[in-house]
């Protein structure tokens, strides 16, 4: 049976090289290929005129990632999409990408989505597993069998959708803006009976942040200090409201966001800025201040 798969890529500002690859890689590959700019300026997208399935809407603002990749999925529902493939703006796939990942699910009626194994460049490109269900929360597993893996979590880029638990999970939520956004329309989807698998035989190489730094017993993931704002606001907002967690996991999440607080302010420069937005991200989330900051 043949499935009708559109993507929705989400822009802003984006590196027009890696773009422009991107959509080499992924274009050819689904029916529709959805380009939502959240950029200020618009692109000159006379180039995407060679591609017959492209079409770019820009946005003129910044909406966060949570209302582009809505807006983008309501296009691929609206038409009638089977599947609704996630990519950021620097992601590259392979050419078979999409039917690999198609082919390895037999049964679709349960599962909400699947998700590919990265390989972070901002690590010697190597795998970095997948985020397993545990009793505390998600937990990182680094396992070389190649069958598939329940998830708790996966990060949007890569991820296909099934449209059938989007219609029934819901979007995206607009109020996060962005971080955070893919995790918790995982916890959603899985608390509403469905099933997020990884498979680990397909892997693609995407950008975890803008760098990592390593400490004794783990690597932390740096960006700017806005950026830092949403992870950590958006972190304590879901472990004190989210429904979609158990009170075990979002006092663990809870406890777990804390080294935001310190880390960020202590591994990133400016470290003032980021102390600053680092301290404003955790009192917003514990006031339940959503949707996008416009204070930096």
């Amino acid at each position: 049976m043949g499935f009708e798969v559109d993507s929705v890529v989400v822009l802003y500002q984006p590196d027009l090289a890696k773009l422009d690859a991107l959509i080499s890689s992924l274009s050819a590959q689904v029916r529709n290929l959805y380009i939502i700019d959240n950029s200020s300026e618009a692109l000159d997208v006379s180039s995407l005129s060679e591609y017959q399935n492209i079409e770019y809407i820009f946005l003129g603002e910044n909406k966060g990632i949570a209302e582009a990749q809505n807006i983008g999925i309501e296009y691929a529902l609206n038409n009638n999409a089977d599947f609704v493939l996630l990519s950021d703006q620097d992601s590259l796939f392979p050419s078979d990408y999409v039917s690999s990942m198609l082919a390895q699910i037999d049964e679709w009626s349960e599962i909400a989505a699947v998700a590919p194994q990265f390989c972070d460049e901002n690590q010697s490109g190597l795998p970095q597993g997948f985020l397993v269900p545990g009793f505390w929360g998600a937990k990182r597993s680094l396992s070389n069998n190649l069958e598939q893996v329940e998830l708790a979590q996966a990060i949007a880029s890569g991820k296909l959708i099934n449209a059938k638990a989007l219609k029934e999970v819901g979007l995206m939520n607009g109020q996060l803006f962005i971080d955070w956004v893919d995790l918790e329309w995982c916890w959603r989807a899985r608390s509403k009976g469905f099933k997020v698998l990884g498979l680990p035989s397909i892997n693609i190489s995407h950008c975890l942040g803008d760098e990592s730094k390593t400490l004794p017993g783990r690597t932390v993931t740096l960006r700017s200090p806005l950026r830092h704002y949403y992870i950590t606001r958006n972190a304590f907002y879901l472990s004190l409201r989210s429904t979609s967690l158990t009170v075990p996991q979002r006092l663990f999440l809870f406890l777990r966001s804390l080294r935001y607080v310190v880390a960020f302010p202590l591994l990133s420069k400016p470290r003032v800025d980021n102390f600053h937005m680092v301290s404003m991200g955790f009192w917003h989330g514990l006031l339940g201040r959503l949707g996008r900051y416009d204070n930096y």
